[in-house]
């Protein structure tokens, strides 16, 4: 095989692809995952505020 017959193969870029005016698309934010994150923190929070309140009332009641 001689030097003229090799052939290369072109690098694959992994990067987004620019938009004609070079701005990365958009993106929702479900896509990141954001959305489940909120939902997740607020469950967190209002179960600790019902132990809390639990641990409230049986105290009051004795």
């Amino acid at each position: 095989m001689s030097a003229d017959q090799t052939v290369e193969t072109p690098k694959r870029s992994f990067r987004h692809k620019r938009g004609p005016r070079g701005k990365l698309s958009r993106v929702t934010l479900s896509a990141y995952g954001e959305p489940m994150l909120w939902l997740t923190g607020g469950a967190l929070a209002l179960c600790i505020v019902m132990v809390v309140g639990l641990l409230g009332f049986v105290f009051y009641q004795g």
